[in-house]
């Protein structure tokens, strides 16, 4: 009987996801292209290192302000409306950032009108149709659509070196933002549509395979101890993946390894993160959210273990990145999976946009820290032995959540305050 009810999600949810897969290919381009214009930037003008990726700082403080009111009006006009007007705002913007210099405070403008117009083609655009549409296979369907990070881990810097070689750095940013407007925006028309991609009162009597849109509010939510509880340790593990991911390969080659196999072992993360995705959203839809939570969290407290006291050795590190980029996959999931069945659907866009902010706070902050320790102590030592002994009490915190709550009797009823205790 389940293996029924999935099938039938996939048969008419399957546009859903595959949207999710190419919109968010087109979202990680700051994540995993900006790297590539790091020298060309620094010849041209002589920005610092520090200047020219002060857009993924942006980017989180945009997260931290504007997540949870964009959530909030997702719920109310509907995902298809807001991907819809925001892909190409987003696509003008990156492609505006290729007319900016010799002043840093130009580069640094145009970013911010990016990363405020890409929350559009982030996340919680996609969940929420994903989630409203799925119920059985809720798990799998998330952790297919966002491997696309991993994807996007491979295809965006060779793509963006080669564009920068043909075309200048100038003319790459413009090819990538007509490049994504080009496929994202035509194939959201297409396909992104339905019941489940409109305002919540559409959803509501939806024919679809997903519970009706019953759940907690906002304000339920966040007076609830168990949606601080899922944000607070993914709020840790978000830290923890975004520090390794970002200072292993200097970690490395402070140890003498040469920059080439630093580059080649912080590569491992990518695929690693895949497999975690998906795997990670298999495991939701088979067992006990809290048991596979706790899992994934375990993996990262001894990849960020064997970190503490890096002597140089490749197995070890090695080893280190897998762990961390199986966890980098898996914590997005969590995040959405856990939201959706602890506080339903009711409100999901808007807590959603909550746990975003707090998972974002983590994500900016760790790097941040980690690099501040080590400016102060000449290692890494302190950074990783904290975000260990963080990680151990996340994987104790993820053994508290019970069974996920029953919203269907509330489903088009004032739901009752929920005690989470």
């Amino acid at each position: 009987m389940k293996t029924q009810g999935a099938a039938a999600e996939w048969r008419t949810g399957w546009p859903y996801v595959a949207v999710t897969h190419i919109g968010t290919l087109g979202s990680i381009f700051l994540t995993f292209g900006i790297g590539q214009f790091m020298t060309p930037l620094s010849q041209a003008f002589g920005w610092s290192r520090a200047e020219i990726s002060a857009p993924m700082f942006i980017s989180s403080v945009c997260t931290i302000l504007f997540a949870t009111a964009l959530g909030g009006l997702v719920d109310r006009v509907g995902p298809r409306r807001i991907l819809l007007t925001g892909v190409p705002l987003a696509c003008l913007a990156i492609a505006s950032v290729g007319l900016t210099g010799p002043s840093i405070w130009g580069w640094y403008a145009a970013w911010s009108v990016y990363c405020v117009f890409a929350l559009a083609l982030g996340p919680i655009t996609y969940t929420v149709a994903v989630v409203r549409h799925f119920n059985v296979s809720r798990g799998l369907a998330m952790s297919i659509g966002y491997s696309a990070s991993g994807v996007g881990g491979a295809m965006w810097p060779p793509l963006t070196f080669w564009l920068i070689s043909e075309l200048g750095w100038r003319g790459a940013f413009m090819a990538v933002g007509a490049g994504i407007a080009l496929v994202v925006i035509p194939v959201a028309f297409l396909l992104f549509r339905g019941p489940v991609t409109g305002p919540r009162e559409a959803a509501v009597d939806a024919p679809a395979a997903a519970p009706p849109l019953a759940g907690l509010t906002l304000r339920e939510a966040l007076s609830s101890t168990v949606f601080w509880r899922v944000g607070l340790v993914l709020m840790v593990t978000a830290a923890a993946a975004s520090s390794t991911s970002i200072h292993l390969p200097s970690m490395l080659t402070d140890k003498g390894v040469s920059p080439l196999q630093a580059a080649a072992t912080a590569a491992v993360i990518g695929p690693a993160l895949i497999i975690g995705r998906i795997s990670c959203g298999w495991l939701l839809d088979v067992l006990s959210a809290r048991i596979v939570a706790s899992g994934y969290f375990a993996l990262a407290v001894v990849g960020c273990g064997l970190l503490i006291g890096y002597d140089g050795d490749q197995t070890r590190a090695v080893i280190a990145a897998v762990l961390i980029g199986l966890t980098m996959g898996a914590e997005g999931d969590l995040l959405a999976f856990l939201i959706s069945r602890y506080c339903g659907l009711r409100s999901f866009g808007a807590i959603y946009g909550v746990g975003l902010t707090v998972f974002s706070i983590g994500y900016g902050m760790g790097p941040t820290a980690s690099g501040a320790l080590f400016d102060h102590l000449g290692n890494y030592d302190l950074g990783f032995t904290l975000l260990t002994g963080l990680l151990v009490v996340c994987v104790g915190v993820a053994l508290t959540l019970g069974k996920y709550p029953d919203f269907s009797a509330n489903a088009t009823a004032e739901p009752e305050p929920q005690r989470t205790t």
